[in-house]
């Protein structure tokens, strides 16, 4: 197997991995009210029309805006429509977080022995390395969160920077 497979592979057995670890977590009741379930609620009403809304402490509908910026939240209703469920959510999740390791692997591609034989199999060794990370792996099981996004689309910032790209 090539390295490009290996790590193709890998993230796609993260995500599926990881992703089915976070629906049966979510389902045997471990998920929480302040992460997935805030986070749920503002994507059905971003899905519904009221952009980022939630209900606060004290019952009052007010924006999620005003404690936490985190438009990327939006992104995901689209998908809401098609997929109505807070699994929905868990599973993009995973699925961007295993998706860092590509830029990962081509960042290290170019810039660890460039040239040389290893290189290559260096770079996936470095992807992988990013898959295994503890810190990694329960973020991505650990209800969802914003931020977990931005760690792949970061990586690929840097990627597209370091292609001249941006």
């Amino acid at each position: 197997m090539t390295p490009t497979i290996l790590v193709w592979a890998a993230a796609a057995a993260f995500a599926g991995g990881f992703g089915t670890t976070a629906v049966l977590r979510h389902r045997a009741f471990e998920s929480g009210r302040f992460d997935l379930g805030n986070m749920t609620q503002a994507v059905w009403a971003t899905a519904h029309g009221d952009v980022l809304s939630v209900t606060d402490v004290h019952g009052e509908q007010v924006s999620r805006l005003g404690s936490h910026f985190d438009p990327i939240l939006a992104l995901n209703a689209p998908l809401w429509w098609l997929w109505p469920d807070p699994e929905l959510l868990l599973v993009v999740q995973s699925i961007a977080v295993a998706s860092g390791a590509l830029p990962v692997f081509w960042l290290a591609r170019k810039h660890v022995a460039p040239g040389s034989v290893g290189s290559h199999r260096a770079a996936a060794a470095l992807a992988l390395a990013y898959l295994l990370s503890p810190p990694v792996q329960w973020l991505t099981v650990s209800d969802f969160h914003p931020v977990a996004l931005a760690c792949p689309l970061l990586l690929f910032a840097w990627w597209h920077l370091d292609q001249g790209r941006l």
